[in-house]
């Protein structure tokens, strides 16, 4: 993904990716960035769009659909 603009927010890093979000803990390794990668292609494998991935969670990535 292309990376539009990125920021800290408290200890959150927030990338914009285009009309796309991904959230991640500003301690995240390259294990929680793989596992994003994962689950974007899992999406992108079963045609499905999301607006938002959210890894600041420990072992998950949130999907938030785009809304309509």
């Amino acid at each position: 993904h292309d990376v539009t603009a990125a920021r800290r927010s408290r200890r959150d890093v927030v990338l914009d990716l285009g009309a796309r979000r991904l959230l991640l803990r500003g301690d995240a390794g390259p294990e929680v960035i793989q596992g994003v990668a994962l689950v974007a292609q899992h999406l992108a494998a079963q045609g499905r769009s999301y607006a938002e991935l959210d890894a600041r969670y420990e072992g998950q990535v949130v999907v938030r659909r785009k809304a309509g």
